[in-house]
């Protein structure tokens, strides 16, 4: 299988920051789709991210 997609997705990594949502999202950013994290406390500089608890985004 090739390392680039083939074509590009927009994928939503939810938990981006914690051990296992981290290096997803390096991986898909490797692989060359368009990653958003959704965190409880999004580490700032880190890429795009909404932060939210949930089901309930609050706004940041």
């Amino acid at each position: 299988m090739s390392e680039k997609a083939t074509q590009p997705k927009r994928v939503l990594v939810t938990g981006s920051t914690g051990a296992i949502g981290a290096p997803l999202c390096q991986h898909l950013l490797g692989r060359g789709h368009y990653v958003r994290g959704f965190a409880r406390r999004p580490t700032p500089g880190r890429g795009h991210y909404v932060r939210g608890f949930a089901r309930r985004p609050t706004p940041g």
